[in-house]
C-alpha cells in the first residue's frame, strides 16, 4: 500500500529483505520501520503470527460528539455551528470507516447524505456513530 511518501509492505522475511534491497537501490530510503510503527494515522504491530492495526490514537484525538443545544426539537434543522461541527465529525468518521472500521460505513454513508441540512436527530445519529467508534476502540483484538 502506498500513501504520499509512505510505503507499507507485508511479506515474509525472505521476500521482505529482497524488496528492501531492490527499493533501496532505486529510492533514498534511509530507515525501514518494522514490527511496530505508525502509518497514516494507524499503529501497526506485526509478529510472526499476525498483523494488528489500531487507530486508537486517531479515535481518541479526533473523534468527539457534537454538542447539541438543550431543549431543541429533534426534527428542527440544526443551527450553523452544529451543522459545521457535524460535517467535521462525519469527515473524521468517513476516513476511519474507510481505513479500518467497515462496521461504521453504512451509518457514515447515511450521515453524509444528510450532512448538508441535518436535523438535530441527524446530529444525534452522528453522535451515536462516534460512540460506536469509541466503544470499538477499547482493548486488543477487537475492531480498532
Amino acid at each position: 500500500m502506498c500513501h504520499v511518501d509512505d510505503l507499507l509492505i507485508a511479506a515474509g522475511d525472505r521476500e521482505l529483505e529482497a524488496l528492501e534491497r531492490g527499493l533501496s537501490a532505486m529510492f533514498p530510503i534511509s530507515v525501514w520501520e518494522k514490527d511496530h510503527f505508525e502509518y497514516t494515522g494507524s499503529v501497526i504491530k506485526q509478529t510472526n503470527e499476525h498483523i494488528e492495526v489500531s487507530q486508537k490514537s486517531y479515535v481518541n484525538a479526533r473523534l468527539e460528539t457534537v454538542d447539541i443545544p438543550k431543549e431543541v426539537c429533534p426534527e428542527d434543522p440544526a443551527d450553523q455551528v452544529t451543522r459545521q461541527d457535524n460535517m467535521s465529525t462525519i469527515g473524521a468518521l468517513s476516513w476511519l470507516s474507510s481505513q479500518t472500521r467497515p462496521d461504521l460505513q453504512a451509518g457514515v454513508s447515511l450521515a453524509q447524505r444528510r450532512q448538508k441540512c441535518p436535523s438535530y436527530q441527524d446530529v444525534k445519529d452522528t453522535n451515536r456513530l462516534v460512540r460506536m467508534a469509541q466503544a470499538g476502540n477499547e482493548g486488543c483484538g477487537g475492531p480498532q
